[in-house]
């Protein structure tokens, strides 16, 4: 239910004024206003909402899978987004997101803001031109030749995981046949009984039933993907990834490692010590997702 907020402006259900609610600082702001246009045509699940940013943006806003799934999931607590899991005939269960009424005000108000700041972006610019092109050359040495800029190296690759060990934030999303960590690694990441988002040490574990998966004529690795990226996990540990699923994680930056033969708990204790072979692009048999 929308109220005024004394200043001229609609407030949402336990916010304060939209205005000020809304538009922060920095490129994460964004995700928002781009979420919520990119259900603004229809409902869709999470990674498509990721992928239809991408191209309204012409891949010039980056969004993490993580936060944009926990803005999902915050917009959903506010009433602006409703979410409904479906499960297809021949596919994997997957959630849909849906705007709401409410949303569709909010993405007006995103809107109208970012209307504004195109226009003071705009204005900023043509100051900043003006100014530095009015600044004078700083004088050189007589003789003396034009100082060269750094050339930076390019940036290196980070290792998967550093030598003092993973951040206690990190999730990892383990593939099993039992809801615990002691039941057996399920070779088979699609189609996995169940999957396992950990921290590291193994101390709090989220149980993810995945058995509807089972049955998908196709899909199911895709699936399957979209609740490890829900979820925040940042590595996958199972025995195969297929195509589909493998660009999926790898594309959200998600590394796969292969724990077949070893318990849930045998296989993270191996990760977290770097003895897991990592899992390349559709590193598994026909089917096992």
């Amino acid at each position: 239910m929308n109220q005024d907020c004394g200043h001229g402006e609609r407030r949402h259900r336990g916010e304060g004024c939209c205005r000020r609610e809304i538009g922060g600082g920095g490129r994460g702001a964004l995700v928002e206003a781009a979420a919520l246009a990119a259900l603004l045509g229809s409902k869709a699940h999470g990674y498509d909402v990721r992928r239809r940013i991408a191209e309204m943006t012409a891949g010039n806003l980056e969004v993490d899978p993580g936060g944009l799934y926990r803005v999902l999931r915050r917009l959903e607590d506010e009433g602006f987004v409703a979410s409904t899991w479906l499960a297809g005939d021949s596919g994997p269960q997957r959630r849909d997101y849906e705007i709401t009424p409410e949303g569709r005000e909010l993405a007006a108000d995103w809107k109208d803001r970012l209307r504004e700041r195109q226009q003071v972006f705009g204005l900023l610019a043509q100051a900043l031109e003006q100014a530095l092109g009015a600044e004078p050359a700083p004088a050189a040495e007589p003789g003396s030749a034009p100082a060269a800029r750094p050339n930076p190296a390019p940036a290196e690759k980070a290792a998967a995981v550093a030598a003092s060990g993973p951040s206690p934030s990190v999730r990892v999303a383990i593939s099993a046949l039992g809801p615990t960590l002691d039941d057996r690694l399920d070779e088979r990441f699609g189609r996995a009984s169940y999957l396992l988002i950990v921290d590291p040490e193994g101390r709090h574990v989220e149980v993810l039933d995945n058995r509807t998966n089972q049955q998908a004529m196709q899909g199911a690795g895709l699936g399957a993907a979209e609740k490890v990226l829900e979820n925040g996990a940042r590595f996958v540990l199972t025995g195969h990834l297929g195509p589909k699923a493998f660009r999926a994680l790898h594309e959200a930056g998600i590394e796969g490692f292969d724990g077949t033969g070893m318990t849930a708990r045998e296989a993270l204790d191996a990760w977290r010590a770097g003895r897991l072979s990592r899992l390349g692009q559709g590193d598994g048999h026909q089917g096992l997702g």
